[in-house]
């Protein structure tokens, strides 16, 4: 007969691969679900099996999770590499699945071969497919294959993703939302998918998945690694949201404050028009959608008869991004001079900085306080304030000191918006990462641009700091567990998919020796496409922390 001792030492052993085998053999009815498969041909002139299809989800609000599979074929380069990528994607989607499991376009009409339609099902690019801000203008990211040729064709990995939005209010009007709670269900049973179409194509399990993330993503990613899920060993996360979902909603209750304030009357209230009811801006005015409620409003402060940087509007949109925190170039539908060279700061009317944290102040925030059921963001802890070189720029101008004064106290009196418990309790679970258990995570390697005025940089400090409060001073660093490299680019996610595959490249060598690359594995060679810039320091987030790091 066992001993107790042994049948404990047993019952240790067999409980993470009890765990292995539940989530690798569970096999819902999502199996019916496969749509089809293509055969994807390689520029090198090999191929892939292509699959795409819907896996059930058992919510009725959403009941099915859109995925694609790509796994390598045999050929003169070798078979498969043993290796999964699973991709957590940001916000936004082109292609749904209907009730019946076939893919649908944003209108709700049938795909006939959903593998044509730009992004592909479950994918954007690894690029992202966002526009990077440059002084020329705005450049857009290139190749739509690029996860085929550079990871699927040239080094076998088999990839899967899914697309976390087949929910109705989507399908009617394209809207965004904040679907992390969606992104934690369906990128698990997408993996689970690419599971199963491995072992019957390729006669075993993936040895390694690596789960890399952009933009929203981060924090489904930032889960899986908190957790120690068994379905993936290491978390590649691009423009990691470090402060987690309570403090990036926060923000956006900034930015509606200093617009109320800054376009407001007398009283400082009554310039931002999208509360519920109009005025509060604990909470958006449901149903709020951008193109049609928001942008009207952001064209009227730039009339055609008034000069785009001499007039009333820039000099309150000025005070509005620098009480904020948000980056000067790309703020603006056009460029703008900068004080700090002398030079133009280059903007683009169809993709700014400016846009996109309205955009998330109101139509994504509008989605999320519909799912948690109440208010998301505060500002109970934050104090506003500007520095002495700040306000002598905005005194240049043309904004006298005594509208400043009146502007900061107007915001620093209205320091009593405060989000619902039902708000605080969803933001924290989707996501506020912790990393309070006793487990240390799964390693993490967070890439983020040195400009991004959507996911500020300084939410990596915000990151580092969490892991370092939780697990004692320098243990992450002693562990190897967290490694944050930056790219030298104006945008939000906007890697080349040379930069990608350096920090895949990167992930892979601190599973296989146990500590990552030196900094040398980060080049800045812009004839590669290779614009790390190693030693950046990206400051601290706006408003109070609770981190031992902030003064």
């Amino acid at each position: 007969m066992m001993s107790r001792r042994s049948t404990a030492k047993w019952a240790r052993l067999w409980f993470p691969l009890a765990t292995v085998l539940a989530v690798s053999l569970a096999v819902p009815s999502a199996h019916a679900l496969v749509s089809g498969v293509r055969d994807g041909a390689c520029a090198n002139g090999e191929g892939y099996w292509d699959y795409y299809g819907g896996t059930l989800t058992g919510d009725p609000q959403n009941p099915f999770a859109p995925f694609r599979v790509v796994i390598p074929k045999p050929g003169a380069k070798g078979g498969w590499n043993g290796r999964l990528l699973a991709y957590a994607r940001g916000t936004g989607s082109t292609i749904k699945v209907g009730q019946d499991g076939k893919p649908l376009a944003v209108d709700g009409t049938p795909l006939v071969d959903p593998t044509t339609q730009s992004p592909l099902l479950g994918f954007t690019p690894l690029s992202n497919g966002l526009p990077e801000i440059t002084g020329a203008g705005l450049v857009l990211s290139g190749n739509a294959e690029a996860l085929e040729e550079q990871l699927v064709c040239e080094r076998k990995y088999a990839a899967v993703a899914s697309d976390y939005k087949p929910d109705v209010d989507f399908l009617a009007n394209g809207k965004l939302g904040w679907a992390v709670e969606d992104g934690v269900r369906d990128i698990g049973l997408a993996i689970l998918q690419a599971r199963r179409l491995l072992l019957t194509k390729q006669g075993h399990w993936p040895q390694r998945t690596i789960l890399m993330a952009r933009s929203q993503g981060s924090l489904i990613a930032l889960r899986y690694a908190e957790e120690r899920s068994p379905l993936i060993d290491g978390v590649v996360s691009v423009c990691t949201v470090g402060a987690g979902a309570s403090r990036s909603w926060d923000s956006a209750v900034d930015v509606a404050l200093a617009i109320d304030v800054a376009f407001g009357g007398a009283g400082g209230t009554g310039g931002w028009p999208w509360g519920d009811p109009d005025g509060n801006l604990g909470k958006v005015k449901p149903g709020v959608v951008f193109a049609t409620d928001v942008v009207a409003t952001v064209e009227a402060w730039f009339p055609p008869n008034d000069p785009q940087t001499g007039g009333e509007s820039f000099a309150r949109l000025e005070f509005v991004r620098l009480v904020t925190g948000l980056p000067l170039e790309g703020f603006y539908p056009f460029p703008v001079p900068n004080p700090a060279t002398g030079g133009m700061a280059p903007g683009y009317p169809d993709f700014n900085w400016l846009a996109s944290a309205l955009l998330f102040s109101t139509e994504v925030k509008a989605d999320i306080e519909g799912r948690a059921g109440g208010a998301v963001g505060q500002n109970k802890d934050h104090a506003y304030h500007l520095t002495k070189e700040q306000r002598r720029y905005l005194k240049q101008i043309g904004l006298p000191s005594e509208v400043i004064d009146n502007w900061l106290l107007a915001m620093n009196a209205r320091r009593n918006v405060e989000g619902s418990e039902a708000g605080r309790t969803y933001t924290a679970r989707y996501r506020d990462p912790t990393f309070a258990a006793s487990a240390l995570p799964h390693p993490i390697l967070s890439v983020h641009t040195t400009t991004d005025g959507l996911v500020l940089p300084s939410q990596e400090t915000e990151l580092r700091d969490t892991l370092e409060d939780k697990k004692g001073v320098g243990v992450v660093h002693q562990k190897q567990l967290l490694r944050q490299t930056f790219v030298d680019s104006n945008g939000h996610c906007t890697l080349t998919e040379a930069e990608v595959a350096v920090a895949i490249a990167a992930m892979e060598k601190r599973l296989n020796d146990g500590y990552w690359p030196g900094a040398g594995f980060f080049p800045n060679n812009p004839a590669s496409k290779l614009r790390f810039r190693n030693g950046f320091n990206p400051g601290q987030y706006p408003q109070p922390g609770k981190h031992k790091s902030q003064p």
